[in-house]
């Protein structure tokens, strides 16, 4: 499988949606592809991790690439799989949304992102990791994120992919970010969004009614991303907070 024919594939406008899936995901597939397809959304692609997945998904007619991985089930480690894989992605030269599986995409957000920026990310409350929290206020979440090929972007994958180790990628995407861009260097704007600007990155922070993780959603939520334990059930707290829309 040549990467870069299978991005050629499945984007759009130089712009691709990808997801990750294992065989324990595989029906939260069918539940965030039933979203896309409610938007006629149609440049997506889902990374299987293993070949029952990836079976699983084609036989559900579900746009799927195999590539040997693992994703574990809990935070603060073993993310480095899917980094390395989101890092492949950009070398294609395309710009990526990176979106988990468990999140419903109410309204088409394509027109909140901007090839003035070098990334979009969705906004963390939850204070992790703490060092950000205490000095932007905020942290960013990768797990709604847009990323552009910049040479800002490439680099950061570099920096966060150099020492052979596992990590946390919310946790090295903000210590990264956080790094480079002071408090004063956060330009807040009227949706309760953030702008972070230094000499060589840009990028924007979405308000959190925008990407909803914590609250209620309103009318301004385009994507609803329920925060969750790593471990819950899925499938079960989708149903029990009626976004559940595949059967």
């Amino acid at each position: 499988m040549v990467l870069k024919e299978e991005v050629d594939k499945y984007a759009k406008n130089e712009l691709l949606v990808v997801s990750f899936c294992n065989k324990l995901y595989k029906r939260i597939a069918l539940n965030w592809v039933a979203y896309l397809k409610k938007l006629n959304i149609e440049n997506y692609v889902i990374v299987s991790a293993d070949r029952e997945t990836e079976k699983f998904l084609l036989d559900n007619n579900i746009n799927t690439i195999y590539i040997r991985g693992t994703l574990p089930r809990q935070s603060k480690k073993g993310w480095r799989w899917r980094t390395e894989q989101l890092s492949r992605f950009l070398n294609c030269g395309c710009r990526i949304i990176h979106s988990d599986l468990d999140t419903a995409w109410l309204k088409n957000p394509f027109h909140l992102i901007s090839k003035n920026y070098d990334a979009v990310f969705s906004r963390d409350l939850g204070g992790y990791p703490k060092e950000v929290q205490e000095k932007w206020g905020f942290c960013v979440c990768p797990g709604w994120m847009y990323l552009t090929p910049t040479a800002s972007i490439q680099a950061m994958f570099i920096s966060i992919l150099e020492e052979n180790k596992e990590f946390d990628d919310q946790d090295q995407i903000n210590r990264y970010m956080c790094s480079r861009i002071s408090k004063e260097n956060i330009v807040e704007l009227i949706d309760e969004s953030s702008e972070l600007r230094s000499n060589s990155f840009n990028a924007k922070v979405l308000g959190n009614s925008i990407i909803e993780r914590y609250g209620y959603v309103t009318d301004y939520c385009y994507v609803y991303h329920p925060h969750m334990r790593k471990n819950a059930d899925c499938e079960t707290q989708l149903k029990k907070k009626g976004f559940w829309i595949y059967d």
